[in-house]
């Protein structure tokens, strides 16, 4: 929580903003491209590299082997020998990060994280490089897969997409519907602490539960009409980023990149089409969408 308080948060709005013109103004004058391989991959990669003050000539390779780890071979939930590899060499990367961070602190969170301290003690080595492995992957994977659903579900729904290029201010709201409507996290694993009845079903303690949070999106007791995307639907909560004390940490900063993105891209795109076979899913043990979207857009 000390390395994602709300105005480190807000600081970074500049900076997405500036990485997500960056890699849109390399498409300009093309008719058409895969916006996951160009855009959505590309864009939370960055803004948490920058977070944690990765050089700016090493984030393609980190994204890399960010991406391989997370990589999975259809019907096979365990790493490729590629993603091991690739889990090595980004243990090997942010061991050598953190040892520097720590000889010469500068303003980024793998400094913050290096002089934190909790409940008494100072985090070590592998706390931090755990805690970070784990960011790069989650900040990674998920912003990449909201975004992608967003377009294809925008494309799906083109009176949407034209609420939100006439007005970009919708793309906040629009945010929190894509999160009810198809988040890139739907489940979760936990086990049942001590005997509980829930719905006239008991659960004995000890048992595995999966938690479908991705269905609670879909609850007409919540939602009226849940199968119909609509931006301008009014949410005061919903379970995309967890509840309570299990909330997700970078939250705030998911919707902010989410936001962003849209805004940009629509200030250049307000059309585009799904080419015919050009949406591929994604294999993963437990995220929802897109490998791949190629889009075709007109050329101004």
């Amino acid at each position: 929580s000390k390395a994602f308080t709300p105005a480190r948060i807000r600081g970074l709005s500049r900076q997405i903003r500036e990485i997500a013109v960056g890699h849109l103004e390399k498409l300009d004058g093309r008719d058409h491209f895969d916006v996951v391989e160009e855009f959505t991959t590309r864009l939370p990669m960055d803004v948490i590299s920058t977070m944690l003050g990765i050089p700016a000539e090493d984030r393609d390779q980190v994204r890399e082997w960010s991406n391989a780890v997370l990589h999975r071979d259809p019907g096979n939930p365990l790493p490729t020998e590629q993603g091991l590899a690739a889990m090595g060499h980004l243990h090997e990367y942010m061991q050598a990060h953190l040892a520097a961070r720590r000889k010469r602190p500068q303003d980024d969170m793998t400094s913050v994280l290096a002089e934190a301290e909790v409940e008494g003690h100072r985090l070590t080595d592998a706390e931090i490089r755990g805690f970070v492995q784990l960011l790069a992957a989650a900040g990674n994977e998920t912003v990449t897969k909201l975004l992608a659903s967003a377009f294809y579900w925008l494309d799906r729904h083109p009176d949407q997409r034209r609420l939100l290029t006439n007005d970009p201010a919708l793309c906040e709201n629009a945010v929190e519907e894509f999160l009810r409507f198809d988040p890139p996290s739907h489940y979760q694993g936990r086990v049942v602490k001590r005997e509980v009845t829930l719905h006239g079903e008991t659960l004995p303690e000890g048992a595995r539960v999966l938690i479908v949070n991705g269905a609670s999106g879909r609850d007409e007791r919540k939602f009226p009409d849940p199968d119909r995307l609509d931006v301008r639907r009014e949410i005061d909560v919903h379970l995309g980023f967890g509840y309570g004390r299990h909330i997700c940490l970078g939250a705030s900063l998911a919707r902010m990149e989410t936001r962003i993105a849209l805004e940009e891209f629509f200030s250049r795109w307000p059309e585009y089409a799904v080419r015919e076979g050009g949406a591929r899913r994604m294999h993963s043990s437990n995220v929802r969408g897109f490998a791949g979207l190629d889009l075709e857009v007109a050329v101004s």
